[in-house]
């Protein structure tokens, strides 16, 4: 029985919430902009839709945004970290990530709207973090209710 509280309180432990939200936001932002990029009338549509190009560069975007949030240190454990302290960083974490996109982007495509496709990758990235997040904080909040997640604490003193 207690290996199974806690293999559960691995799995849901905040840092690993916070990816499992991370990863869901890479790749409905990912799928999101690449609708409305290739499948809506705003853009030109340059290029035909290849499966294989479309899951890798899913993949690639997967780990270039883990480790982006890992160096700038958005896996810490959001107890330390105000809501928002961590909305701020957010919404820097991903403009500059997104601007280093931008300029890889800028240097290999034909694109006439680079600016705008920057700014819409930017806003549906930054808002699916954000709420992605906001959900882990919210189901960390409730499973430490249920007790399922339990902060480890010691007490010093009378």
């Amino acid at each position: 029985m207690n290996n199974v509280v806690n293999s559960i309180r691995t799995k849901f432990s905040p840092p690993m919430l916070q990816l499992m939200a991370d990863i869901l936001s890479v790749i409905i932002s990912f799928s999101l902009q690449y609708y409305i990029r290739f499948h809506s009338s705003w853009f030109s549509n340059p290029i035909k839709f290849i499966p294989e190009a479309f899951f890798l560069a899913m993949i690639l975007l997967l780990l270039y945004w883990t480790a982006f949030f890992w160096f700038s240190g958005l896996y810490k454990n959001c107890y330390v970290r105000s809501p928002f302290d961590e909305f701020f960083t957010i919404l820097r974490v991903t403009f500059f990530g997104s601007f280093i996109i931008f300029f890889i982007w800028l240097l290999d495509s034909e694109s006439k709207e680079p600016r705008m496709l920057f700014l819409l990758y930017f806003v549906i990235f930054s808002f699916t973090v954000i709420f992605g997040r906001y959900t882990a904080r919210t189901m960390q909040r409730i499973l430490r209710a249920k007790g399922i997640i339990i902060i480890p604490a010691i007490i010093i003193g009378t």
